[in-house]
């Protein structure tokens, strides 16, 4: 399994090496997405990280909380405190949506923070 420096930081956070081996404990059932998206990111240059939060700024503040807080709910129901924290600080929101992207889908929610990394993916 490639590690990507945010697996890495993840695991550092939680003060816990058995989250590199076993994602899946700390990060619920969409783990797999998520070491993929970290894998992803560690690949994006200074110039796309300024457009992704560019547009992330770009969002209508009210619309963009209430995602980011849905986010958040559902990252910490499909993975725990623990597992939503760690992933909260070392990669953000978009990784909050993918942990809990079966629970926001199920509630009729949007994901917001991940599709702007989307046009850098390819």
């Amino acid at each position: 399994m490639k590690i990507s420096t945010t697996h890495q930081q993840f695991a550092d956070r939680l003060r816990n090496k058995r989250a590199i081996k076993h994602p899946e404990e700390f990060l619920g059932k969409n783990w797999k997405d998520v070491l993929n998206f970290w894998i992803f990111i560690d690949t994006l240059n200074e110039d796309q990280w300024k457009s992704i939060k560019d547009a992330h700024y770009s969002l209508r503040l009210h619309e963009c909380n209430l995602a980011i807080d849905a986010a958040i709910d559902a990252a910490w129901l499909a993975a725990g405190a623990g597992g939503c924290d760690a992933a909260l600080f070392t990669s953000g929101y978009a990784a909050c949506e993918i942990i809990g992207s079966h629970i926001l889908k199920e509630q009729g929610k949007s994901l917001v923070s991940f599709p702007l990394y989307l046009k850098f993916s390819q």
